[in-house]
């Protein structure tokens, strides 16, 4: 059975246009903020992939979908992947249109291969954050390394960069990540690197979900 890829708000790597104006500029795996699902997957996939964000009002649900070359999972889809091993979509419960407000995409190295060392993890993160930069200079960058919230022991590690695009934007829409796992919960969890990407709706939703909880 293969690990868990976990991208936990969460490349070579993504596209982005040369003259890039905000998040929905960015495509992974062509897809973009504000694209229906619908258009990438069968509805059919998206549902059964789907699960509630724990610890919140469950107006929000995301789905996690592999690509094919992990076969021991029900959710994997015939959409090709060119770079990422899953795809994590969020949007509203009760959207029809499955409009994507959070887009992520996560791998573990290569075509499924593990990292060999937590450097070989950060360095790739870092060559991520390299490539988005350039496109958006005036965006503001904020760094956060720390224990991984999954294991308890303290072991593991998330090494995070946030970027805030769009001046006028409450949040650092952007996050680029290394999550890197050790000892024992490193036989559940796979270390990944990848980049997530969040509407301001959403953020707003969220954090009102951890100021409830």
């Amino acid at each position: 059975m293969k690990k868990i890829i976990t991208i936990i708000f969460l490349i070579k790597l993504i596209s982005i246009p040369v003259h890039a104006e905000s998040i929905k500029d960015i495509e992974i795996e062509g897809i973009s903020i504000g694209d229906s699902a619908l258009k990438y997957f069968d509805e059919e996939l998206i549902k059964m992939s789907s699960h509630k964000i724990p610890r919140t009002d469950n107006k929000y649900v995301f789905a996690a979908i592999y690509d094919n070359r992990f076969g021991e999972y029900s959710n994997t889809s015939k959409f090709k992947y060119k770079i990422y091993d899953v795809i994590e979509i969020y949007w509203l419960k009760n959207d029809k249109n499955y409009t994507i407000e959070v887009l992520a995409g996560a791998l573990s190295k290569n075509v499924g291969k593990s990292f060999s060392s937590e450097k070989e993890c950060v360095a790739l993160k870092e060559n991520i954050f390299d490539e988005i930069k350039p496109i958006y200079p005036d965006a503001k960058v904020i760094r956060r390394d720390e224990a991984a919230a999954v294991d308890t022991t303290g072991k593991s590690m998330s090494y995070r960069t946030g970027l805030k695009i769009d001046p006028k934007s409450k949040y650092y829409e952007v996050e680029i990540s290394c999550i890197y796992y050790k000892g024992k919960i490193a036989e559940t969890y796979e270390s990944s690197a990848g980049v997530v990407i969040k509407t301001d709706k959403y953020n707003d939703w969220l954090m009102k979900q951890v100021l409830v909880n």
